[in-house]
């Protein structure tokens, strides 16, 4: 098993995430953490930064820089789409190897994504919406 000693900053856990938190935490890696008080993330992390609104952007940057300044990380992941557009963000501002602010807004969004692909002629799956057992019975 390789033990890195490496710094994770989690924005936003997401819920029943503990599984990969002991994974990661087995790989020697430590956990600092933007998130609410009530997330998996917050408990775990040795450092955290609590926010109140988890889509604003500017709070969790915020937040991440805050910890940057204190604690240091040495990477940036998320399990939620909220934050995604924060991650870019923070690449863009730390001149990490990771997608830019602007590819964030598109993949914060499914309907963002979809419409891309669909632009890009990408195949993809098709959705649909389905309001009831009913409705899911008479669109098969």
């Amino acid at each position: 098993m390789t033990r890195t000693g490496k710094t994770l900053l989690m924005l936003r856990g997401g819920r029943h995430k503990e599984f990969a938190y002991q994974t990661l935490f087995e790989h020697g890696y430590r956990l600092v953490a933007v998130d609410t008080a009530t997330s998996v993330s917050a408990s775990l992390a040795s450092a955290v930064e609590l926010i109140n609104d988890i889509y604003d952007t500017d709070e969790m940057v915020d937040a991440a820089m805050k910890l940057r300044r204190t604690v240091g990380f040495d990477g940036v992941g998320t399990f939620v789409n909220s934050p995604v557009p924060a991650v870019g963000r923070l690449s863009d501002t730390l001149g990490l190897d990771y997608f830019p602010e602007s590819a964030g807004m598109v993949l914060a969004s499914k309907l963002e994504v979809r419409r891309v692909l669909a632009n890009a002629g990408v195949d993809r799956v098709r959705h649909r919406r389905v309001d009831s057992a009913e409705d899911l019975r008479a669109r098969r």
